[in-house]
């Protein structure tokens, strides 16, 4: 087991390893701070810290840690009587999960634990836009028949955490893009479920962490994308 997580982490910065503990950290201090101390929130939180930022360094183990992250965030938003995310969670996210981690491993870079970064056409681009929109509209009338809290909140979070699955799956840096702007969201959403009493202290400050690791992911991503492209083609 040492030897396992020494030769996991063995390329790790230290800006990498300052996230990391810093992510865990503030979500244990949050906990213990908060009004309601909710493990379950601590738990999907310290779950999800993880994750994300395992993912952010094309890491395959990031898949499998963020597939137990939405099963615990599936309860959470059922709880919260959150049904968009959980109709998410449950539809998408998690299947999005296994779907990457097939796609991740069929995939692999050099190293053999990272994930090859995969460069989108500019018709998928376009074929991408399209369905943004449509899915938009979609989403934001489904969420209000269910009666969902904060429906305009909700369907944004639906709709980029859509793309940035699929984006993930198709291995692009992107993703992080999506995620960014979902992680913002997140962030105002649980801070409005904060207000009415909930013990999500815990969930509000991973996100916040979250938002940290993708910002780092998408720089991590790009530098690796143009190495690839280098090394495949001579290309800056």
């Amino acid at each position: 087991m040492g030897g396992m997580l020494k030769k996991l982490f063995a390329d790790w910065n230290k800006l990498e390893i300052f996230l990391l503990i810093f992510g865990v950290t503030a979500v244990i201090v949050a906990f213990f701070l908060g009004e309601e101390r909710d493990l379950l929130s601590l738990f999907t939180s310290c779950f999800g810290v993880v994750g994300v930022l395992f993912v952010a360094k094309g890491l395959i183990a990031g898949q499998w840690l963020c597939a137990v992250f939405v099963s615990l965030y599936a309860w959470l938003s059922f709880r919260s009587q959150y049904y968009g995310e959980l109709i998410l969670v449950l539809c998408f996210t998690l299947p999005s999960n296994v779907a990457a981690i097939v796609t991740w491993l069929k995939h692999p870079s050099k190293d053999a634990r990272k994930v090859e970064v995969n460069t989108i056409s500019k018709a998928e681009w376009a074929w991408l836009a399209l369905a943004v929109v449509v899915c938009t509209v979609g989403a934001y009338f489904l969420l209000k028949a269910l009666n969902t809290a904060e429906v305009v909140v909700s369907t944004i979070s639906f709709i980029t955490s859509i793309f940035a699955a699929y984006l993930l799956i198709r291995r692009s840096e992107y993703y992080a893009v999506f995620y960014i702007l979902n992680d913002i969201i997140l962030i105002v959403l649980w801070s409005l479920a904060l207000f009415k009493g909930a013990g999500v202290l815990p969930s509000i400050i991973s996100y916040c962490a979250f938002l940290c690791n993708d910002l780092y992911g998408f720089f991590d991503w790009r530098k690796r994308s143009r190495q690839q492209r280098q090394k495949a083609y001579g290309q800056p």
